[in-house]
């Protein structure tokens, strides 16, 4: 979650206590991990996928779409460190932050070319 003050954008760090399987969806090679207090979270490093401009520019989208009040998982900057386990294989040169969304069990995934053939249904209901 972030909070807008004074023009400032503030996002809350969180700690992350896990991290358990990788997630086969999406170019940023997303991973499931768990917080300190239990939360699971999907997560993306800066070295994996296609890198930091990436991770930024969702970073921009999820505080976008808060301002705009478009609903959307949590989201805030994790921690990974020394006292991070990993049940997977993980890079020791991905170590630091990362962008974090809460998990939402039983999600769909809307892949963009599902996106597109509602956006062609949505047409031509209207038409």
């Amino acid at each position: 979650m972030s909070v807008c003050c004074e023009g400032q954008i503030l996002v809350k760090k969180i700690h992350i206590k896990e991290i358990t399987r990788n997630i086969s969806l999406g170019c940023t090679d997303p991973m499931l991990a768990l917080t300190d207090d239990g939360q699971p979270a999907v997560i993306k490093v800066y070295h994996k996928g296609q890198g930091d401009k990436v991770l930024f520019n969702e970073l921009f989208a999820y505080q976008l779409a808060h301002c705009l009040c478009i609903p959307t998982p949590d989201f805030f900057i994790g921690i990974i460190d020394d006292d991070t386990s990993f049940r997977i294989d993980f890079e020791e040169h991905n170590k630091g932050l990362c962008f974090c969304s809460s998990y939402i069990n039983h999600s769909t995934t809307v892949l963009p070319e599902t996106l597109k053939w509602i956006c062609s249904m949505i047409k031509l209901k209207h038409s």
